[in-house]
């Protein structure tokens, strides 16, 4: 199923349902067949309400659109739409209408807020160039603004004078009708005030509605926190989403009955430090604001329940410090902030520079015959279920850039493999489903679990095609990492929730260029040879900070990859750091690969001679007739037959560097036999005393013939004959 006709069942089920809400998101709908699909949608669905378009390629939205004229909310983020039509203002009873993420402009913004001033608008505007905002549909030429510097305060600058006072005057009648209503809330929302307007409009307020307890200035444009607003000291909820703020002042912990605050989608880089004494605040909303660190202060608000810290570029140790402060509340927070989110188009561009490739690559992806949906799991127990192709353009979506040569080494080939193996339809599409759900389940709220899942592609698939040692030291050192983070995996102590990240500290250990000069990777300095990688994950920083206090991980992780003594604790340097143990990395990497079914000559040779030495063992002992140690001597012997204690003896014989495998497995059987050996030597030996001792302390009153026959007991002796001899020993002893 292609992604129109994908797009045309869902019509078609919606209408069968009778529902009046529409998803066509993550299609890969470019203009035309967003076009044909409106077209459908008026005519099957005429009384939608609510539309999503989001994560689609396309650049304009079709004039058509605006016979939808029921529709209340509409979703265009994330796609390329920088123009709107202009019958777009016959949408009159469009209430939400998210923008977010494409290249809408201010200028634009200013139309929409003229021509369908009751829609609350969700943007993400930042500085840029603009032009051609809106498109004329009804003439052959586009209608241009003009290039201009975008900020969101042009909205306001270019607002007319009028315009201004019909805001002024929507604000005050709904400050009047809540006086009238004896109403404790007030909706001032999208009415572009500024921050003068707003101050005469919060007295009126203050004088009028002292009780107020709901205040919504959401979508205004105040660049500044109104210090107007510290005298409405009864408001429980306080809505600032979307109004440029760009500070907050210390005066904000005067409103101590606020329970609900929403700060989200404005340029606050720091909490104040007064933001503690907000005691009664029970859900804090900032995402999408520039926040870097949070003061400690915060961590007094014992009655927060719900925190939503989502894209911002909140620093690593943030993220612990919060973890660990509030470890049982609703905690939203992705790292996102800290990465680059790209679209379908720029993958496809990093790995296929020739349109040609790329458009062909591209048709593969919207034909795809997979059309199960599939499971994502996010962090915690979060999950959802999306369609096939929308899941796998997410996993693309997350890939790396090809910024770097040790970029492309790693991931092009892996990424572009699995493009054609999931879009192959010559594959069973049962085993095409099983690689799908191995890209799905690395796919989580940050980048870090796709990037670990396609290096170890990559290491399969060089493994899969070349002989280790015909690699080069970089493709050698990527097998290698591959080998310790598997082990690195395994050690107990890491953090709960985080053991991704925790694993990505100790491997930046060894692998990372700058690790052993960081200041955040305090405790685990490592020198030593080995060939430097790249850091899979963007948190470096946070990844170290995860090992702060992990004593008993990080002693684990020295055994495992260091240098230790004859006791297996670590040793360290004069200058107090660790040294890489070269030796142990060749063992786990060759453990790995022969896991994989790829194991080196010497390492197959290890492994046959580990497994054999039992059975040489016993052939031994079967071939020198001294079977017998199993029954006569098993517990003094139970030392020279312990085969178990024996292979770990073995295993680090084998696994000495500079040795010929074959000659140092022969020279340990040949110590553990001539043991055996001689053990049954000195054992017989033994025997042989007792038995000739036992011929000279015969009693010497019997007679030769007595003794004849005590030496060569007559199997057909007469019971009664041995009875005779007892009574004459015994008539003899007592004479």
């Amino acid at each position: 199923m292609n992604n129109i006709e994908d797009a045309r069942a869902r019509i078609a089920m919606t209408q069968r349902s009778g529902a009046t809400s529409l998803d066509l998101s993550n299609l890969l709908l470019n203009n035309e067949s967003l076009d044909e699909l409106i077209h459908d949608t008026v005519r099957i669905i005429p009384n939608l309400t609510e539309l999503n378009l989001s994560n689609n390629p396309f650049q304009q939205l079709p004039g058509s659109l605006n016979q939808l004229s029921s529709l209340t909310r509409l979703n265009v983020s994330d796609t390329d739409v920088a123009v709107l039509p202009v019958t777009f203002r016959n949408l009159q009873r469009l209430q939400r209408l998210d923008v977010a993420n494409t290249h809408i402009t201010a200028r634009t913004m200013f139309w929409l807020h003229e021509n369908l001033p009751d829609c609350v608008v969700n943007c993400d505007i930042v500085p840029s160039q603009g032009e051609i905002v809106i498109e004329n549909t009804s003439a052959s030429n586009n209608v241009t603004i003009g290039d201009i510097d975008v900020y969101p305060q042009d909205v306001l600058l270019n607002t007319p004078d009028y315009r201004r006072q019909e805001y002024m005057i929507t604000a005050r009648t709904r400050i009047a009708t809540a006086q009238g209503s004896v109403a404790t809330s007030i909706d001032l929302s999208n009415l572009l005030l500024n921050n003068e307007s707003l101050d005469e409009l919060i007295h009126d307020i203050a004088r009028t509605i002292p009780n107020l307890t709901v205040l919504d200035l959401s979508f205004n444009l105040l660049q500044e926190f109104p210090d107007s607003i510290i005298q409405l000291t009864g408001l429980e909820r306080l809505n600032l989403s979307g109004t440029q703020i760009r500070d907050l002042p210390e005066s904000l912990g005067q409103l101590q009955n606020l329970t609900h605050l929403d700060l989200s989608s404005n340029r606050i880089p720091r909490f104040p430090d007064s933001i503690g004494e907000l005691l009664n605040l029970r859900e804090l909303n900032a995402s999408g604001t520039l926040l870097i660190e949070v003061p400690e202060t915060l961590g007094n608000l014992q009655n927060l329940q719900r925190l939503y810290l989502d894209n911002c570029p909140i620093s690593e140790t943030g993220v612990i410090w919060l973890m660990r402060t509030f470890p049982n509340i609703e905690f939203n927070l992705n790292m996102i902030a800290h990465e680059s989110v790209r679209s379908i188009k720029d993958v496809l561009k990093d790995l296929y520079p020739d349109e040609q490739e790329r458009s062909m690559v591209k048709e593969s992806l919207e034909n795809n015959d997979i059309d199960q949906e599939v499971t994502i799991i996010y962090g915690g127990s979060r999950s959802v279920n999306k369609p096939a192709k929308e899941a796998i353009v997410d996993f693309l979506c997350k890939t790396p850039r090809m910024n770097s040569e040790a970029n492309r080494q790693m991931y092009k080939g892996p990424i572009k493999d699995l493009i054609s193996d999931i879009t192959n339809q010559s594959i069973p599409q049962e085993d095409r489903l099983l690689i799908l759900g191995a890209m799905t389940a690395s796919m989580g709220d940050c980048n870090t679990p796709v990037t670990k899942y396609l290096t170890n592609e990559a290491a399969r698939r060089l493994l899969s095609k070349s002989n280790y040692e015909e690699l080069s030291e970089f493709e050698q050192a990527l097998i290698e990492r591959e080998a310790v983070e598997e082990k690195l995996g395994r050690l107990k102590g890491h953090s709960d929730g985080e053991k991704t990240e925790s694993v990505q500290g100790l491997s930046n250990t060894i692998y990372w260029n700058c690790a052993e000069t960081n200041d955040r990777n305090k405790d685990m300095k490592i020198v030593g040879d080995r060939t430097r990688l790249p850091s899979k994950t963007a948190y470096i920083g946070l990844g170290f900070q995860l090992l702060e206090g992990k004593s008993e991980l990080l002693r684990e992780h020295v055994r495992l990859v260091c240098q230790t003594d004859d006791n297996n604790e670590p040793l360290k340097t004069a200058q107090g750091k660790y040294q890489l143990d070269r030796g142990k990395i060749k063992k786990i990497r060759e453990e790995y690969m022969a896991e994989l079914g790829y194991g080196t000559k010497e390492h197959l040779d290890r492994e046959k001679y580990m497994n054999q030495y039992k059975e040489d063992l016993k052939d031994f002992i079967k071939k020198n007739e001294i079977d017998d140690i199993y029954i006569t001597h098993l517990k003094e012997a139970e030392g020279l037959l312990d085969t178990n204690a024996h292979k770990k003896e073995l295993k680090s014989a084998l696994g000495k560097e500079g040795i010929v495998v074959k000659e140092e497995y022969t020279k340990f059987l040949e110590g553990k036999t001539a043991a055996i050996k001689n053990f049954m030597e000195e054992k017989n030996q033994k025997n042989d005393s007792k038995r000739r001792l036992a011929r000279f302390t015969t009693p010497l009153n019997l007679d030769k013939t007595q003794r004849s026959r005590s030496e060569s007991p007559n199997p057909g002796h007469d019971r009664r004959d041995g009875e005779k001899e007892s009574k004459a020993r015994s008539v003899s002893l007592r004479r």
